[in-house]
């Protein structure tokens, strides 16, 4: 029997909040996928992991090393003029993913690490933000 990876469950679980606090679809908010067909759904939440390590030293940590930190983003695109219009949809995607920071008993903690804005130069006006954030969740090789 195969168990998904707890940084999986993590992401999914983010996906279902930020998707439930803005009310977009799972089309709208979702995580990569190579079969991803409506690339035109705008807005747009992209939910990723960043990087997934090994958190403290396994010699001292009291988890005997299994405590791992995972850094994932949540990447908002939307048609607009300036970056900051993401603002509104930005502040609901941070409060769903930090209104339960175990997200749903998964992690130990999740903390906002922080956030980047820009511009797209395509011929439709695209803005994004992408707002990072790190869980700490324990691991066993048994998973």
């Amino acid at each position: 029997m195969t168990m998904t990876p707890i940084s999986t469950q993590i992401l999914d679980h983010v996906i279902a909040q930020v998707a439930a606090a803005t009310g977009l679809s799972t089309v709208q908010v979702h995580a990569p996928s190579v079969t991803q067909t409506d690339a035109g759904s705008i807005p747009d939440i992209l939910v990723f992991s960043v990087i997934d390590q090994p958190h403290g030293d396994p010699e001292t940590d009291s988890s005997g090393g299994q405590t791992r930190a995972l850094t994932f983003a949540v990447d908002i695109t939307i048609t607009g003029t300036n970056a900051k219009d993401t603002d509104p949809l930005a502040i609901l995607c941070r409060k769903a993913v930090l209104s339960d920071a175990t997200l749903g008993c998964l992690a130990l903690d999740t903390a906002w690490a922080g956030q980047e804005w820009g511009e797209g130069g395509s011929a439709t006006p695209l803005v994004f933000t992408k707002i990072i954030f790190t869980s700490r969740y324990n691991w066993s090789p048994e998973w």
